[in-house]
């Protein structure tokens, strides 16, 4: 078992190297060439500088003795100084080179993770350890750059260095060529032990990673600091925030103080050969087998190859170890299975058809003798000994319900909570669509079943006569549009607020006046007009909720196209402006596919029809006044609302 782990991380490691290579080159072809073929002169000149450094010394002595010329002594000390600046001009260059290719190459692998995320279903970010992956991913991205300039120094620099004072030694004499070894197998040991050591470490503390984190942005977070300040709960995440960082610190001082602890066994062995050669160099001189000047430059390079050496096993081959794991997470993120989906021309766009569709989030898997107890959130008092002690850690996200009412189950059981239950629907194109239930009865998640976001888990979600696991996700966006009740709030202008949603369309002045008076934006209230600034952050100004909340519907309308979803957007505007905002909605929503998701029953008559739902099954369907003259949930739900709608 052992072995196949260590053919297991030595794959991982030569197949991290091959894969990565290409991207680099690609990414700067120019400067990557150039700096490996700096490289390798650079590794000769070290060695070269050793021979003029002989030639110079036993020159030197010739002279001394009479049995040469001084000008050849001063010839000799001349090479020496050009190969000494040559060395030294190529080391600075070689330093340099490096910077500027990372930077390049690091853009272009942060936008194969933003691709990769872009073509990744939607329902794998409901899932932890998709997010655990992305997290990974991310620390892999920062490390594959240096990981492939380590081997690819290896390989340029240390190799031809070592090679030609290999031969260089070995040409002196043979024995003293076993320097080269001597210095190099125990250090070397103790780093490829390094690679188990922190990809292990790796694994375990991405999901505590995670959490930390979260719990710093709520502590100092712009989005929370008023509620955290307010309600007095910064000091609940400080103390969060403090076990997860220390439960990530004793993982991380677990893995170096075994790796280290090895590494320091094998420096006494490296210490003990190094005296050896010393030995082995005078007893050469003593016997007239080299010459003054070979000591002497042997004697003063031997410093400088067991610096080399221990550069490249305890900082290259060091850093390699420990970022070989995180890089083997953000190769198989790029290998993760995408939605399969296609076809890239889009159905036409019709009715849309649910046949018995059902629908689950995922969950991370839990061992099988656990209980769902021991899988509670530390809100319920459960600390991060569990992780910190080797053992699996769970995050807050794979302990917590997620909205619509899915939960977590214990993997001993067959038994799947799903959030959507056996729906089948016919959405007429044209058609406004009002569904509506309580909190958790899974409307939401409906809708993006119907959007194309998620995929059924069981059943089938038919556009136009066509399976929507047929359809790329371009392809399901495209004449889309929708209003979230949690909309985004980019730190951007006016103008860029309402236009990204679809930035080919036409940002006429007519056309934004027009989408900003149906979503009830008072451009008139803004100091710039459309090119304020929303963001303090930027010398811009705030909005209330109710202002931002009129923003994104603004955005929603400015999108053209065929099906607008509203999954409520009017949290935050009174009802009275829900009403105005609605009744404009219906207008722009004629001859178009409409989906309104609400808990407020007060606007939903001017839907074509309602949907009603209730633990996630489709329990009435019909007009308002169809719904209302016959008992039921929605009637339950209308007379509990009423007393609303007649003040």
């Amino acid at each position: 078992m052992k072995k196949q782990t260590e053919k297991k991380e030595k794959k991982h490691a030569i197949g991290a190297f091959r894969k990565l290579l290409p991207v680099m080159i690609k990414a700067t072809p120019f400067l990557f060439t150039a700096s490996i073929v700096l490289s390798v002169f650079h590794g000769v000149s070290f060695g070269v500088e050793t021979m003029m450094q002989q030639r110079f010394f036993d020159k030197a002595v010739e002279a001394a003795g009479g049995k040469a010329g001084i000008l050849h002594a001063f010839l000799a000390l001349a090479f020496l100084g050009i190969a000494n600046v040559a060395c030294q001009v190529l080391n600075g260059v070689s330093n340099f080179l490096p910077d500027v290719v990372e930077g390049k190459a690091g853009a272009y692998l942060s936008t194969a993770i933003q691709e990769k995320i872009g073509r990744l279903d939607p329902a794998a970010f409901e899932d932890t350890e998709k997010l655990d992956d992305i997290n990974k991913a991310e620390q892999g991205k920062n490390s594959a750059f240096w990981y492939v300039y380590d081997v690819i120094a290896i390989l340029t620099f240390y190799v031809p260095y070592f090679a030609f004072m290999g031969w260089y030694l070995f040409s002196l004499k043979p024995v003293l060529a076993s320097a080269i070894v001597i210095i190099f197998l125990p250090t070397a040991l103790a780093q490829l032990l390094r690679v188990k050591f922190f990809s292990r470490l790796e694994d375990d503390s991405a999901p505590v990673r995670r959490e930390y984190e979260y719990y710093e942005n709520c502590m100092m977070g712009r989005e929370y600091f008023k509620e955290t300040r307010l309600l007095g709960g910064f000091f609940y995440f400080k103390k969060l925030y403090q076990e997860t960082l220390s439960c990530l610190q004793k993982l991380r001082l677990k893995a170096t103080m075994k790796s280290n602890l090895f590494e320091l066994s094998m420096r006494a062995l490296t210490v003990a050969g190094y005296c050896g050669i010393l030995w082995m160099l005078f007893d050469a001189l003593m016997k007239q087998e080299v010459t003054v000047g070979a000591f002497a430059a042997v004697f003063n390079s031997l410093g400088m190859l067991y610096d080399i050496m221990e550069e490249i096993i305890c900082r290259h081959m060091g850093e390699m170890a420990s970022n070989v794991g995180s890089i083997r997470n953000y190769l198989n993120f790029l290998n993760m299975e995408e939605r399969a989906g296609q076809l890239q021309e889009a159905p036409g766009w019709g009715d849309i058809v649910l046949e018995n569709v059902s629908f689950s989030y995922p969950v991370r898997k839990t061992e099988g003798n656990q209980s769902k107890e021991e899988n509670r959130s530390r809100e319920e008092g459960h600390s991060m000994e569990e992780s910190c002690s080797g053992e699996e850690g769970h995050s807050r996200e794979e302990k917590q319900s997620v909205e619509d009412g899915h939960s977590i189950e214990d993997d001993t059981t067959e038994a799947v909570k799903y959030a959507v239950k056996n729906v089948s629907l016919t959405l007429h194109k044209g058609e406004t669509l009002a569904v509506v239930g309580e909190n958790g009865s899974g409307k939401s998640t409906l809708i993006r079943l119907i959007a194309g976001l998620y995929l059924p888990k069981k059943g089938c979600v038919k556009k136009n006569g066509v399976d929507t696991r047929e359809l790329a996700m371009g392809v399901l966006a495209a004449g889309t549009s929708a209003v979230f009740q949690k909309y985004q709030r980019y730190q951007m202008t006016l103008a860029e607020n309402i236009t990204i949603s679809d930035p080919s369309a036409d940002c006429g002045k007519v056309r934004m006046d027009s989408v900003c008076d149906m979503a009830g934006v008072e451009t008139g209230t803004f100091p710039e007009g459309y090119e304020t600034m929303l963001s303090r952050e930027f010398d811009g100004i705030d909005l209330s909720g109710g202002q931002w909340q009129r923003v994104a519907i603004a955005r929603g309308f400015f999108r053209i196209h065929d099906m607008i979803i509203l999954d409520e957007p009017t949290a935050a505007i009174d009802p009275y402006e829900e009403t105005r905002i609605y009744n404009r909605f219906a207008e722009i929503a004629r001859d178009k596919t409409a989906v309104i998701v609400t808990h407020r029953l007060g606007s939903v008559k001017l839907a074509d029809r309602i949907l009603v739902m209730k633990d996630g099954e489709a329990v009435q369907t019909g007009t308002h006044e169809e719904l209302i003259a016959r008992e039921g949930e929605y009637k339950r739900l209308y007379e509990a609302q009423e007393q609303w709608y007649g003040d």
